[in-house]
């Protein structure tokens, strides 16, 4: 949920900024100390936009030990030189790699002691690869030449032990007399009777002194512990339940059929399920999603002025110009003219790489956060609903997540800006007092106004059209709300529209996949301004 409506990060892009910073985040802590010396290896939309979505900053922000909130990300080149940081970018061709992929191949200790990667997960050197996967989320798919395959988000064990009977059951023996419940398991064996690696992803945190008693037992050779990204405020978490989840996010039609048949909102069985599967107090989730919506609010109004820009110079003042727009008869009348304004300013304060909250993206963060806090602030929305619908907003994110993609490299412009717009269509039928039909009907329509979009940032930066298009998402998701509200219904399904722009997601070209090579990226203008900016 909170990777849907999150994460809280700095912009300008939640799969080539904050997920660049994950990664490399990862990779140091495999490492297990600040890296000395790191050779990046980048392939797809990560090599063809890495300077204007900031991805290069935020890898060395990541090596740096930064978070993807961290304000200090934007002067990272600067920080490495400081701290003795070497790295080097280089473009790899990988056909078969997912189109956000990063090679990472780091040294700690004394750089003359540098040499090839060890087969071990070693202490003073590592070879990582992963891929972002859209709203922040990364893969690490790689270490060390073994295959691997987790994301990071939760506390995990990297074990390398000797390939033998027991060795499992022992390193599960352990942990259970401490109280770790491992929620995920992977084991990787090239060849029987040599080295194996299981990777362990636990729930909640492990002592250091259960990671030294792991690192004691036989034919262990070396164990490696990640600490997931904080989560805002997470609270305690809770003993198991015995409650089965409500839902497993594969059709947000089912997620409604279910709130109509008990008379309840969306969000509010939303809210029970994470409940149950994320193992805290509903209160404390809560709460969580209201600093989420705090973080908008602030957003917004930090991108609301007259000399905000960005660092290219090429977004800035947009926002203003429509509150502006404000005290005159407007065409749309107040409440899409103030929305307007709010979807323009948390997207250039996204482009100046200041601190929003990405749903699902970066790219696209203006729209669900303008949809929600325009009804707060033009229609008196309380806080509460307005939180509530967030979690609406956050579980046909995860749907969409789970049945296409939300990375505008894998699907085009339609898996960010299309993905909130449906959002934000879900969120204010509800809040607006439709019913959950309603709601899922608004965002069919919503999505579907947003099939083929493709994704063309002009001089890869995420600015020309993404700005706009944010603005444009948003009032494709009011319109599809009003419709909604007025009892029109969409005609393909919901879930058979997500599974179209999965489809027209994979026949994309890459170069109309985020890697600013066709559309809007490659006419004259575009391309001059990419020289002006870069050189």
């Amino acid at each position: 949920m909170f990777d849907i409506i999150g994460p809280v990060m700095i912009g300008p892009s939640s799969s080539h900024t904050a997920g660049a910073v994950r990664m490399a985040r990862a990779a140091r802590q495999i490492l297990g100390e600040e890296p000395r010396r790191a050779d990046i290896a980048l392939a797809g939309s990560y090599a063809q936009t890495c300077r204007g979505h900031g991805t290069d900053r935020a890898l060395v922000a990541g090596l740096l030990g930064m978070e993807s909130d961290d304000e200090r990300i934007r002067d990272s080149f600067e920080l490495a030189r400081e701290r003795g940081l070497e790295y080097s970018f280089k473009e790899v061709k990988l056909p078969r790699a997912h189109p956000n992929t990063a090679s990472l191949h780091l040294f700690g200790g004394p750089l003359e002691d540098a040499g090839e990667p060890s087969p071990q997960a070693a202490v003073k050197e590592c070879a990582v690869q992963g891929v972002s996967v859209g709203g922040g989320n990364i893969l690490i798919t790689n270490v060390n030449g073994m295959e691997t395959s987790f994301s990071g988000a939760s506390d995990t064990l990297i074990i390398a032990h000797r390939d033998m009977p027991g060795m499992i059951a022992e390193a599960a023996s352990l942990m259970a007399r401490y109280g770790i419940n491992i929620g995920n398991f992977k084991l990787n064996r090239p060849h029987r009777g040599f080295q194996a690696v299981m990777i362990l992803e636990i729930d909640g945190t492990m002592d250091r002194e259960v990671v030294d008693k792991l690192r004691a037992l036989p034919h262990i050779d070396s164990v490696v512990y990640l600490q997931g990204p904080p989560s805002g405020r997470a609270g305690p978490v809770l003993p198991p339940s015995g409650e089965a989840p409500l839902f497993e996010y594969h059709s947000f039609e089912e997620i409604a059929g279910a709130a109509a048949a008990r008379k309840k909102n969306i969000s509010d069985l939303v809210l029970a399920d994470q409940r149950i599967q994320l193992g805290r107090g509903e209160e404390d989730l809560f709460e969580e999603m209201r600093e989420r919506l705090l973080v908008m609010k602030d957003s917004a109004a930090k991108g609301a002025g007259e000399h905000v820009r960005s660092p290219s110079g090429l977004s800035g003042g947009l926002s203003f110009l429509m509150q502006k727009r404000l005290r005159t008869e407007t065409l749309s009348g107040p409440f899409c003219t103030a929305a307007l304004a709010r979807a323009l300013a948390v997207s250039e304060y996204n482009a100046s790489m200041g601190k929003i909250v990405a749903a699902p993206t970066a790219g696209a963060c203006g729209i669900l956060s303008a949809a929600v806090l325009s009804m707060v602030e033009e229609k008196g929305v309380c806080e509460k609903p307005a939180v509530m619908s967030l979690f609406t907003a956050g579980a046909l994110g995860m749907v969409i997540a789970n049945e296409a993609c939300i990375a505008g490299a894998e699907g085009g412009c339609q898996a960010e800006c299309g993905s909130a717009a449906a959002m934000a269509a879900a969120a204010l039928t509800e809040l607006a007092g439709g019913s959950p039909s309603m709601a899922v009907h608004a965002a069919a329509m919503a999505l579907k106004n947003q099939l083929g979009l493709v994704c063309d940032p002009v001089a890869a930066l995420v600015e020309v059209p993404c700005v706009k298009r944010n603005a444009g998402g948003l009032m494709c998701a009011i319109g599809a709300a009003e419709m909604a509200l007025a009892g029109i219904e969409s005609v393909i399904p919901l879930d058979e529209v997500i599974s179209a722009m999965d489809e027209i997601g994979k026949a994309l070209p890459p170069s109309l996949r985020e890697t600013a090579q066709g559309g809007l990226a490659a006419t004259p203008t575009a391309l001059g301004l990419r020289r002006r900016i870069f050189g």
